[in-house]
């Protein structure tokens, strides 16, 4: 196969995997983020389920985590998502996003974004 013909077969390749790859519902952190300070903790377990760990951190404040490794039926591509939200009170007042995905051909919060795919 020439260069010219491998080069065109490649670009035309990732053009359709890049235009097949799944929307997702928030496209940053910041932007997951930015939903959950606006839950309460009632709210955050009713709609993300119960968290991996519960800390006390202090008196009025509690530090909830949430990881990707405790969802069922993972697929093979996915990578990995930790919420880290902190609690005063009842109230979010931080909400921590580190995501990792594996595959070049999924979006960058693919992983982050079926984690809170519940949240409303």
């Amino acid at each position: 196969m020439n260069r010219t013909a491998l080069i065109g077969l490649l670009l035309s390749t990732s053009l359709l995997v890049a235009c097949s790859a799944p929307q997702v519902r928030f496209d940053t952190t910041e932007k997951i983020s930015e939903r959950l300070i606006k839950l309460d903790k009632t709210s955050v377990e009713m709609q993300l389920g119960s968290p991996r760990s519960k800390t006390d951190t202090g008196p009025h404040t509690s530090v909830w985590v949430y990881h990707s490794d405790t969802e069922q039926n993972k697929s093979s591509q996915q990578g990995k998502c930790e919420l880290v939200i902190t609690f005063d009170d009842e109230t979010a007042v931080k909400a921590v996003v580190n995501s990792n995905e594996y595959s070049p051909f999924v979006h960058e919060l693919n992983t982050c974004n079926q984690l809170v795919e519940g949240l409303q």
